[in-house]
Order: structure tokens, then sequence, then C-alpha cells
């Protein structure tokens, strides 16, 4: 065989080695019971900054979802009126997403 080929399959073999050691990892971690624990963050600012912090807990959320982490809880800290439409407009099609205020946090928290 080639190096190029070589080296490709080498890649591949890290890569599926590294995904199983990362799954088993999750599996130890995962809570036992059914009180899946969520992910939290508070959002404040202009529209581009806020867009990029809901996508990337987003992603978190998703790549944790099998392990763990049941859903995102976004509060609006002091969100301008754009960005405030800006994660509206993302949240809305997802189940896992809800955005409160922080007055309204308890209770979310209470009843999630």
């Amino acid at each position: 065989m080639s190096v190029i080929v070589k080296v490709v399959l080498g890649v591949l073999c890290l890569v599926g080695i590294s995904e199983i050691v990362w799954n088993i990892i999750l599996h130890l971690i995962r809570p036992k019971d059914n009180d899946r624990p969520v992910l939290l963050i508070r959002l404040k600012g202009d529209a581009e900054t806020v867009e990029q912090k809901l996508r990337s807990a987003d992603v978190v959320t998703r790549l944790l979802g099998g392990s763990g982490c049941d859903g995102l809880v976004v509060v609006d800290c002091g969100m301008e009126d754009e960005a405030r439409d800006v994660a509206s407009r993302y949240i809305r099609p997802r189940e896992n997403i809800v955005l409160c205020t922080p007055n309204e946090l308890f209770d979310l928290l209470k009843n999630f």
C-alpha cells in the first residue's frame, strides 16, 4: 500500500477509537435516574453576540443530548430588542430550548 493510504487509514482508526472512548466516558458520567440536567445560559447584548452564544450552546446541548443534557434554558439578562427577536426566531422551532427572564427562571426550573 502507498504511504497516503496508510496515513488515511491511521487517521480514520484514531477517529474511530476516540469516538468509542468519548461514548464510553459519556455513558459513565450520565445520571442513572430520570433527573437529567439542563444547560443554563444567560444572554445579554447585541444580536450578533446573542446568536453566536445561542448557537454554541445549542451545539453543546445536542452533543450531550444522549448522555445526560436534556435541554437548554436561555435567560434574558438585558438583550437588545433586535437580539431578543433573533433569539426568539432561533428558539421557536426547537422544543428543547426555552427563553425566559430572570424573574421567570425559578418557576420554569421547578416545572421543567
